[in-house]
């Protein structure tokens, strides 16, 4: 009996674990299966992902793209007549502007020259290192000072300390609170408000260059040509402000150069349309000199210098300078491959002259000539006028010659393309331009 209910026992366990094997079994089945489905929805939803992130990356690129176009957009749209000719019909305001501004120019400088000296007393004069100042009788002009206060209405601070004064402050003493003046005959042509002619220069900071015909008072000489860079500074009356004078009145005799340089260009300078153009005046004679300067700085400039009907070209080694306004001196300093020269320009007996060229860097002097070291220096070598001097003493002769104080540099000079340049000194700015040669 109780050997039945055993084998009952067994059979129920053997039962019950058949039961759990195939339980365990079917679970592993559905357990297999549900992970082979699994990975595919894992797959599913991870390739749902990146598709998203996909999405994200295109769009993001759309949005900078968009942006970037509205900015070079914007860009073109703020510089689109950089350089070039503004009209007086998008630009009223700033002719209008620039009428007023020039015509105050007229007056003031009327004021300083005037040509009848009626405001001068003969009477009362005083002698200053040779010179006969009169006195002069206006009201309210006891001191320099005072031309000085109309003058920063007109021009830019920097301009009236320096150029203004250069010019004008020698016809005037000072003595005993009462205002001295030489006897002058002057004449300042009134500007002509249709020939006005506005270039775009800096279009962001309001930098323009303005071109007017004046008349010289003569029949024969009929009118000159001025040419000014200004910019706008909403502190002065007149919203613009006087920066520099490119060209001061020139008499008909006087403006051959300017034909001269056109000329030349257009005969001489091939593709010069490639090429960059700046007037400097380095010796105060009417006649300012022509920078050309190539694209490369391999190329260097070319300083055109007009003398008794003819301009002579010299070229420089690199294209870096300065100058000295007025002062008959340019610098062209650069270097390559460890070779630096400094080489110093001035206008000797009418021709663009190197009057001295100072050598640095790693080459050294034999018999008179410059050569490589084949990089057996240690340091730099330093020679002048062809004499072996310390870096102090090379320092030293160069700013002797050339007072660097003084100087203006490349980069501060307004710098025209071809058709800028030409126009800027052709005698009729509405002319049609020819193309030019080369």
């Amino acid at each position: 009996m109780r050997e039945k209910r055993t084998k009952k026992r067994l059979l129920l366990v053997l039962i019950i674990a058949w039961i759990l094997a195939a339980a365990l079994l079917i679970w592993r089945l559905v357990s297999r299966s549900f992970q082979i489905l699994l990975p595919d929805e894992e797959i599913s939803e991870t390739v749902s992902g990146e598709m998203t992130e996909e999405e994200t990356e295109e769009t993001a690129e759309q949005t900078a793209e968009q942006t970037m176009a509205e900015e070079e957009a914007a860009f073109s749209e703020e510089n689109r007549y950089s350089g070039m000719l503004l009209s007086i019909e998008e630009y009223p305001e700033l002719y209008e502007q620039a009428a007023v501004l020039l015509e105050e120019r007229t007056d003031l400088l009327e004021q300083l020259l005037i040509s009848d000296n009626s405001d001068l007393n003969n009477k009362i004069t005083i002698t200053v290192d040779g010179s006969v100042y009169f006195l002069l009788e206006k009201e309210n002009f006891y001191a320099w000072s005072d031309y000085q206060e109309l003058a920063a209405a007109i021009y830019a601070d920097s301009y009236v300390e320096n150029q203004f004064t250069h010019d004008y402050s020698g016809l005037y003493e000072e003595a005993d609170g009462r205002l001295y003046r030489v006897m002058a005959d002057g004449f300042v042509g009134e500007v002509d408000e249709d020939s006005i002619r506005i270039f775009s220069e800096v279009p962001s900071l309001g930098e323009y260059v303005i071109t007017a015909a004046a008349s010289t008072g003569t029949v024969t000489d009929g009118q000159v040509r001025l040419s000014f860079n200004v910019r706008a500074n909403e502190s002065k009356p007149y919203g613009l402000e006087i920066v520099e004078e490119i060209c001061v009145e020139k008499s008909a005799a006087e403006k051959d150069w300017a034909e001269a340089y056109i000329e030349y260009i257009m005969e001489n300078e091939a593709g010069p349309e490639y090429l960059g153009y700046q007037l400097i005046d380095m010796d105060d004679d009417s006649c300012p000199e022509l920078i050309v300067s190539e694209p490369a700085e391999g190329g260097g400039f070319r300083i055109l210098h007009y003398n008794d009907g003819t301009v002579s070209a010299t070229q420089s080694n690199r294209l870096y300078y300065s100058y000295i306004p007025y002062g008959n001196l340019l610098l062209n300093a650069e270097g390559n491959m460890g070779l630096y020269t400094d080489d110093v320009y001035s206008i000797v007996d009418g021709q663009m002259t190197l009057i001295a060229t100072g050598y640095r860097g790693l080459w050294k002097m034999n018999n008179g000539e410059i050569e490589w070291s084949g990089n057996n220096l240690e340091e730099d070598r330093y020679y002048w006028g062809g004499e072996e001097l310390s870096e102090e003493e090379y320092a030293a002769a160069l700013q002797a010659l050339y007072p660097s104080e003084q100087a203006v540099e490349c980069y501060d000079i307004p710098y025209y393309s071809y058709r800028e340049i030409v126009a800027l000194l052709d005698e009729s700015y509405l002319q049609e331009i020819p193309a030019p040669k080369g």
